[in-house]
């Protein structure tokens, strides 16, 4: 590529350069609700910036604010904040009435969250030195040419000016891949293969569609949907719930190392966003506390234990509303914490009971 670079340059028909695939989509599609832009236009003095003490410039309460059909924002509909004075020649004037929609603000909230409560600027410098750069992005492939770019613009314009530590706003890139129909196609009402996943709750339960969510294959990769695996899931979740009727408080020496190893190994699943993995050891060490059955009685509480470790770790100590992080854990437990009224509930489904 380099040499064809220098070949086209000698003969004069082209030349190396850097095209940023900025989208302006965003800008065409006029909302009220989006960020004013604060400059006013003056036929004597052409372009001018609000005065700085005028900042910020807040949008105008409106009881219609529909887009209309000549391509000007909504704004452009109210005089009172349209018509206004310029501020270096004070003669009549008209504020812009374009709006940046939502992007604007999603191009530097990671920076608010340092000092969201700071009136006098975005955030305390020494509060961005504490907090960035984001440990970790995490998007779809949408954000590619828009969030991500669009975010990295502001903050590399920011670091130019000096206003924060770093040249880039991200340590770490990630994106999640889509989960397809049955068919293998993205989901679409049109093509009628769409998974509704409260269906999936009321017929398999909640647990089990957070498990195979996990399961179904690499955390970046689309993968297509299957019913087969999800009642897998929900056989594997039967298991482990029907633990709690045999456990008993002693452990089984046996099965520590591979324990602790299993915590471990999870923690570092996590941690890659190799979620598909955690389940699959979860799965291994299950079937080796069934290997025995004397044995089996006793790893219920260990394997408890494991659970348990990586809830305190990577659930913020809540089951009821963890992400992707915590959902091994909570379909994991769900079968060894609830008691005895969780093992009764437990063999009236096995009887087809409600």
């Amino acid at each position: 590529m380099r040499a064809c670079l220098r070949s086209s340059g000698r003969r004069g028909i082209g030349h190396a350069g850097v095209q940023f695939k900025m989208k302006d989509w965003a800008f065409n599609r006029q909302r009220y609700w989006g960020e004013p832009i604060p400059l006013i236009h003056c036929p004597n003095c052409g372009v001018v910036a609000v005065p700085y003490e005028e900042l910020p410039l807040r949008l105008p309460d409106m009881d219609n604010f529909k887009p209309g059909e000549d391509g000007q924002s909504p704004l452009a509909k109210v005089d009172s904040f349209v018509n206004c004075t310029c501020p270096k020649c004070g003669g009549a004037a008209k504020r812009e009435t374009d709006t940046m929609p939502q992007w604007a603000g999603s191009s530097w909230y990671f920076l608010r969250y340092c000092d969201p409560h700071n009136s006098k600027k975005f955030a305390d410098r020494e509060k961005i030195n504490y907090w960035m750069p984001v440990d970790w992005y995490n998007g779809g492939m949408e954000h590619v040419t828009r969030h991500l770019i669009y975010s990295r613009f502001w903050h590399h314009f920011l670091y130019d000016l000096g206003e924060v530590n770093t040249p880039e706003p991200y340590k770490k890139r990630s994106a999640q891949g889509l989960i397809l129909g049955p068919d293998g196609e993205k989901m679409s009402k049109s093509k009628g293969n769409v998974v509704d996943p409260l269906d999936i709750v009321s017929q398999y339960g909640a647990d089990t569609l957070r498990v195979y969510v996990l399961f179904m294959g690499d955390y970046a990769s689309a993968a297509p949907w299957n019913d087969s695996s999800v009642k897998g899931c929900r056989r594997f979740l039967e298991r482990v719930f029907a633990l709690q009727d045999i456990v008993v408080p002693e452990t089984v020496k046996a099965l520590e190392a591979p324990l602790h190893k299993t915590i471990k190994k999870v923690s570092s699943d996590i941690e890659g966003a190799e979620v598909q993995h955690r389940d699959c050891r979860a799965y291994d060490l299950h079937e080796r506390s069934r290997q025995r059955e004397e044995d089996r009685k006793r790893a219920v509480a260990q394997l408890r234990e494991a659970a348990e470790s990586l809830r305190a770790a990577h659930c913020g100590g809540d089951l009821s509303g963890t992400g992707r992080r915590g959902l091994f854990a909570a379909g994991f437990l769900a079968g060894i914490r609830r008691g005895k009224d969780g093992g009764r509930e437990h063999r009236n489904r096995r009887a087809g009971k409600r």
